[in-house]
């Protein structure tokens, strides 16, 4: 999941950047949230597959991908500083977990 980045070309969803990208984290469940920054007009936000099952991250680059219909609920939350993709989780799977993802 991502947007569109601030400079134009041809990017690779991996590893993730600010915009988002190839961004598996086993913690996207239903109820959980992501923020994205605005970087361009209108956002350009894209989906890709879906993962009935993976680890945290591209570590091995596998994942079992999964026919599944989403339902995603956009706001537009002006003045809020995002400096890069963030997700918050829901109580039941990680105690309202905050976070945010890294490259080492």
């Amino acid at each position: 999941m991502g947007v569109a980045p601030r400079e134009s070309g041809r990017f690779t969803t991996i590893p993730p950047r600010e915009n988002g990208g190839n961004i598996d984290i086993r913690h996207l469940t239903p109820g959980s949230k992501v923020f994205f920054p605005v970087l361009v007009p209108g956002a350009l936000f894209s989906c890709g597959d879906c993962h009935s099952a993976q680890g945290d991250g591209e570590v091995n680059g596998t994942g079992i991908e999964t026919l599944m219909s989403v339902t995603l609920t956009f706001t537009l939350r002006k003045g809020m500083h995002i400096p890069e993709l963030r997700s918050l989780h829901p109580p039941a799977r990680s105690s309202q977990l905050l976070m945010k993802v890294a490259i080492l």
